[in-house]
Parts: C-alpha cells; structure tokens; sequence
C-alpha cells in the first residue's frame, strides 16, 4: 500500500487593504478545499509558514480520523476581492512527522536532565 505524503492546496491569502504579497502586511489564510483549515499570519513570509503547518495539521488528522481527503480545486474556480491573492501551498507529512519526532526526543531529553 502506498501512503501519499505530498499535497498541494491552493490557499486564499486575505489583508486589511493592499493586495497581497505586501512583505509586511497582515494577512488571514483560508483554504476554500479543506473545510476548517484557516490560520493567519504577521507578514505574507510568515503567513506560508503558518499556512504550511495548518495545512499539514488539518490533513494529518483527518488521516488519522480516516476521513477523505479533498481533491483540490482547479486555481480557475476560484474568485478573489482585491485585497485577496491565491497561493499554492505544498506540504510533506514526512517532513512534519521528522520534526514531531525531534521535538518528542527533546522533551524526552529534557525530563531526563531534570530527573
């Protein structure tokens, strides 16, 4: 059985005023596809890593769930406010799984020390 690990999902970037990619401006992140993955971010840099660890987040758990996973949506369907910019965001589960690994062996190691 071969278990997907990479998805792409386009995400709506939303901010105050401008359009998006204004490097500092704040911005909320919604992926229309996947039902309750929103997040936001300080600055539009900040905003992919934080849309990076929402999407990751919320596909994790519904294969955890064994829920389906959505098909994504062709980026023509979508319609944007001028204050909205659409962004394909890519994710690995494998690179989220490796880095909840380390953050368990460092816990781990801590409770060690002060023991």
């Amino acid at each position: 059985m071969i278990i997907q690990t990479k998805y792409a999902y386009h995400a709506i970037f939303t901010s105050d005023g401008q359009p998006l990619p204004v490097p500092s401006a704040e911005c909320s992140i919604r992926f229309p596809d996947i039902r309750g993955a929103i997040s936001c971010g300080d600055n539009f840099d900040d905003g992919e890593r934080m849309a990076q660890d929402c999407l990751a987040l919320v596909l994790i758990g519904k294969l955890e769930d064994g829920l389906p996973i959505p098909e994504p949506s062709e980026p023509e369907t979508f319609r944007l406010a001028p204050n909205e910019s659409l962004h394909l965001i890519e994710v690995d589960l494998r690179d989220f799984y490796a880095q909840e690994i380390r953050d368990l062996e460092n816990a781990i190691e801590e409770e060690l020390v002060e023991a």
